[in-house]
């Protein structure tokens, strides 16, 4: 089951996964503000505004989880005689039970008997700052021009070159993103309907991901 649950979860397949053997926590160093710009200056001149970086600390523990699922034996018995695997089928959606949990608090957890998530925004962890934040021209759409200028103008040259660099969106926005359409009608993210829907979707050339449970 915990194979099936990691195959689903692709957020844990994009994530540095740390595993703990020998611990019940692992501690991490969290910067508080970031450091100003640089200056030119000479050998001898003292600089006045030295900027003092505030560091931080919070630990991570594991959750436990479960589900439990009651089948008689009579029904396997009947399962295994009609050539069903009806054990195997119970572990799929475990699995898949198990999988819409953790993705859900990876993205929005507390850390309070769950996952700390990585847009949770409370005490002791701010989340994503807002400075990083790219706002669309309008604040009810998002047109092509916005995932250019959030690519190309959001981020540093060495973080969009990056090939681990994906697109994370909820998946009603990206419903929406796939039905832009060009001047003549013509749909600007899918090349042909003819094509999978589970065939691997890039826009600007980087892999997309979406979620329900992305707030």
């Amino acid at each position: 089951i915990k194979e099936l649950c990691r195959n689903r979860l692709w957020i844990r397949q994009l994530a540095t996964v740390h595993t703990v053997k020998e611990s019940c926590a692992l501690g991490f160093r969290t910067e508080q503000g970031d450091l100003g710009d640089a200056v030119w200056t000479c050998d001898c001149e003292c600089l006045d505004n030295c900027d003092e970086p505030g560091f931080g600390h919070i630990v991570l523990e594991p959750h436990e989880h479960g589900k439990c699922v009651k089948v008689c034996r009579k029904d396997m018995r009947k399962a295994s005689r009609a050539g069903f695997n009806l054990e195997g089928h119970i572990r799929q959606r475990i699995a898949r039970k198990v999988a819409e949990l953790e993705e859900m608090a990876f993205f929005s957890g507390n850390g309070q008997g769950k996952p700390l998530g990585v847009l949770y925004k409370g005490p002791g962890c701010q989340g994503i700052p807002q400075s990083r934040y790219w706002n669309t021209c309008n604040e009810m759409e998002i047109a092509s021009d916005d995932l250019v200028k959030a690519l190309l103008c959001g981020m540093p040259e060495c973080c969009r070159n990056s090939p681990n660099l994906t697109w994370m969106f909820p998946t009603e926005v990206l419903c929406s993103l796939m039905c832009l359409k060009d001047g003549c009608g013509k749909y600007l993210l899918i090349e042909n309907f003819a094509q999978s829907i589970n065939t691997p979707m890039t826009i600007l050339g980087k892999a997309v991901r979406d979620s329900a449970y992305f707030p």
